[in-house]
């Protein structure tokens, strides 16, 4: 082979190796900014780690705060009940004398009442046809000092 051949080889082979070179040097240049921006997402990964697990924290005081309310409403609600329960019962009303109430009399009027009640013809004619009856009495003020009794009904169903 001739000299000029051979330098014509080196220099081919030479060019194969600045291109490869140059090859390198991108393909390192690209590996370089591929690893910085695996480093970035690593960061932003953490940064998203961290919040999630604040707000799971969150999220887990809010709902031992929610339990808390609901359990306090359902407290209240239940105490409100028994209070309009226990005050259904004894209302007070002012500007009214209070008498006792002897419930021997009471008893003695409901009772005379409702056998009353019971011996009217109408009363009867259901008794005797098997009707079934139903039995209503109410007990209420009619005046400040007298207690009377309203009308015992009977009632078909």
């Amino acid at each position: 082979m001739s000299d000029s051949e051979h330098i014509k080889q080196i220099l081919e082979r030479l060019n194969k190796l600045d291109t490869l070179e140059t090859l390198s040097t991108k393909t390192l240049a690209k590996l370089e900014n591929l690893e910085a921006h695996v480093n970035d997402l690593d960061v932003k990964l953490e940064t998203l780690e961290a919040k999630s697990r604040n707000q799971d924290k969150s999220i887990g005081e809010l709902k031992a705060s929610a339990n808390f309310f609901n359990q306090k409403f359902e407290e209240n609600k239940d105490l409100l009940y028994m209070e309009a329960y226990s005050r259904r019962e004894n209302l007070i009303i002012t500007g009214i004398p209070e008498s006792r109430e002897d419930t021997g009399i009471t008893l003695k009027k409901f009772n005379d009442r409702g056998n009353d009640n019971l011996r009217s013809s109408k009363t009867q004619n259901k008794l005797e046809k098997g009707l079934p009856l139903a039995k209503a009495s109410r007990i209420c003020y009619t005046s400040m000092d007298s207690l009377s009794l309203n009308k015992l009904e009977l009632t078909e169903f």
